[in-house]
């Protein structure tokens, strides 16, 4: 996700908004129940006045820049008042907010004045939740909770990204835990679910039709162009043919199945159907008949990469998985998945290939498989499946990171960045300042940055990162244009200001450079700068790789990015009515630093690309061809 400036963390109220509207644990009215008759509810028993006032004061902001109809009153006032008519937000620690304090006991989960608990305890006074629940005494109308224990992290909680589930809990802006609630069908009371309980149920077809138009209409909605890329009477004709082939009950595989392809066509990687998540954890990690090898795919083609059993079948092309031919089911699998170019539908396809084979073939007991080896005849091997933990471990081994960015010194003048993710930014600077003391105190000349595992995330964390390794003024985006809806309400003061009330306009927020903030900073680095890029590499790390490639920060070595340069971005996540499976759609369109769109990703100074030799070699070719750079530009210099 990409993120312009702090005002976009509100947005994250709004999705948890939209959870409230349609994931329920009663009967809750639609989210355009939020356009009014909103409460917003302050504490006033923190444990100082001054934390009082803080409280307050954040409220009022919340008022200002979202919810400006809204009446904004203390707990106290609002115990005494009638608030039935109301949808509720209520602001404050267990015990400082007395709303709270009065109705907590009526809530799926426990917040005492020293723990959180859901489906696990959680201590700390860092600790906080996010809850939608009914308003308590109308459970027609909505209540929204911010707690943490401790007062002073109240704020924390809009920093917290979670996607329409009912509750998150978190910790100095880390998610500790998020779900759903349900109500046990003996006890009749309700529990907490890391996953809606839907796995099992079939779905009418007029079911199966209303979710397939609220998708669409949001789809519509929401993003800036939506059919940008494709034909929209086709698209159209498309999803009617989906819903007139429908006369049975259906399940969210089924629908996952059916909806995919027309999600794919869009062309948007951040527009997409997500996978139906318990069902996928259920199969995975329950049924516990894993397919013994990871593959990699290259020029249209299926390899063998890392496997347990193979031995010398490491390597070669796979021609057909259990009589299925390879070449018809990677054609199913990219069709199945969202995103601009092939490159990148690959590698997402070979990072999920266990969740696509299964939810398209179902459970083997063992895998038949032919390959081409290297003699050229074709030939036939039986593999038996494997346990979860013996997948995760040949998983991880070959393509997982523990950490979202480590740092090591690869030798006397060359340091190397792992940037995996754009996630955690407080922890990002800590990384950045011990990392930037270590290569000055190290004399470090030349820093590799490797972002070719990083899917993105906000964006933020790169101008964190540029401001160590560049002095100039510099933009992320030339441009950003954004779709208001009635679902996005995050620039409503903006949109307010320059155009009226209008939805469907669209805000053009042209990006001046600027110089980074870094004038007190004695760690910059002032050496030779090499970034890594991969297919992989996409939405803020593509952003990322443009900013370095457009202002010739430093050079990029590897593959084309698998995301586009100027790109549609930032998701809205929702949730379809009936079967509760989630989408996300982009209601932004970012166009690159240099201020063009070539249709392409960024294009690396020096292409270095993989090919099936490379597999069983199991080097790092991409980090070896740097070093070599670097290696023949030192002795240039000598």
């Amino acid at each position: 996700m990409k993120h312009l400036s702090i005002i976009v963390c509100f947005g994250v109220l709004l999705v948890l908004f939209e959870a409230a509207a349609q994931t329920p644990p009663a009967s809750i009215n639609s989210v355009s129940q939020f356009k009014d008759n909103i409460l917003l509810i302050y504490s006033t028993h923190e444990k100082t006045k001054e934390l009082n006032k803080t409280v307050h004061s954040f409220c009022k902001k919340i008022q200002k820049h979202i919810f400006k109809e809204s009446k904004l009153i203390s707990d106290d006032k609002a115990l005494a008042m009638d608030v039935s008519d109301y949808n509720l937000i209520v602001y404050g620690t267990p015990n400082g907010n007395s709303f709270i304090n009065k109705y907590k006991s009526v809530l799926p989960v426990t917040i005492d004045s020293n723990q959180i608990s859901a489906i696990k305890t959680y201590e700390g006074e860092n600790t906080g939740i996010v809850l939608a629940w009914n308003n308590p005494v109308n459970s027609s109308r909505n209540m929204l909770i911010y707690s943490s224990l401790t007062a002073e992290n109240i704020h924390q909680m809009n920093y917290v990204y979670h996607g329409p589930t009912q509750y998150v809990i978190s910790s100095e802006y880390k998610e500790l835990e998020s779900g759903y609630f349900w109500t046990d069908t003996i006890t009749k009371k309700w529990k907490c679910s890391k996953l809606p309980l839907l796995m099992d149920s079939l779905f009418t077809p007029e079911q199966i039709a209303e979710d397939i138009d609220y998708m669409i209409n949001t789809m519509e909605s929401v993003h800036p162009n939506l059919y940008d890329y494709v034909d929209q009477t086709n698209f159209k004709s498309s999803k009617d043919s989906i819903i007139s082939s429908i006369n049975t009950p259906i399940t969210r595989i089924d629908l996952f199945l059916k909806t995919s392809p027309l999600i794919s066509s869009l062309k948007d990687g951040h527009t997409r159907i997500y996978f139906p998540s318990e069902e996928c954890t259920y199969y995975l990690e329950e049924e516990q008949n894993f397919i013994p090898f990871l593959i990699k795919i290259i020029n249209d083609k299926i390899y063998m990469d890392t496997c347990i059993q193979c031995g010398s079948v490491q390597g070669n092309e796979i021609t057909s998985i259990n009589g299925v031919d390879c070449s018809q089911m990677l054609q199913d699998f990219r069709n199945m998945t969202s995103g601009e170019k092939t490159s990148f539908k690959d590698r997402l396809i070979e990072n999920n290939f266990q969740k696509y084979y299964r939810l398209l073939n179902g459970p083997y007991d063992s895998f038949e498989i032919e390959y081409y080896p290297k003699d050229g005849k074709t030939r036939t091997s039986i593999l038996k499946t494997i346990r979860y933990d013996e997948y995760k471990k040949m998983r991880n081994a070959r393509n997982h990171f523990e950490q979202y960015y480590t740092y090591k010194k690869l030798n006397q003048h060359t340091g190397l960045i792992e940037f995996n993710s754009f996630q955690n930014a407080e922890e990002f600077k800590t990384f950045l300042k011990e990392t930037f003391t270590k290569i000055k105190t190290d004399s470090i000349q030349n820093l590799i940055i490797d972002i070719r595992k990083n899917g993105g995330g906000n964006s933020y964390l790169g101008d964190l990162l540029i401001s160590y390794i560049w002095t100039k003024p510099y933009r992320m985006f030339a441009k950003v244009d954004i779709k208001q809806s009635e679902h996005n309400q995050s620039y409503r003061s903006i949109k307010e200001r320059i155009f009226g009330n209008n939805n469907d306009s669209i805000i053009t927020i042209n990006v001046d450079p600027h110089k980074p903030n870094n004038k007190k900073n004695d760690l910059i680095f002032h050496g030779n700068v090499y970034v890594l890029t991969s297919e992989y590499t996409f939405s803020s790390a593509t952003d990322f790789a443009a900013a370095i490639k457009d202002y010739k920060m430093g050079e990029i070595i590897g593959s084309e990015t698998g995301g586009l340069a100027t790109c549609y971005g930032d998701i809205l996540s929702f949730v379809m009515p009936n079967t509760k499976l989630m989408f996300g759609v982009s209601f932004k369109h970012f166009t690159r630093p240099g201020d063009f769109d070539d249709g392409k990703g960024v294009i690396p100074d020096h292409i270095v690309n993989f090919n099936s030799k490379d597999i069983s070699k199991n080097n790092d070719k991409v980090l070896n061809f740097t070093l070599d750079l670097i290696n023949h530009s030192q002795n240039n210099s000598l």
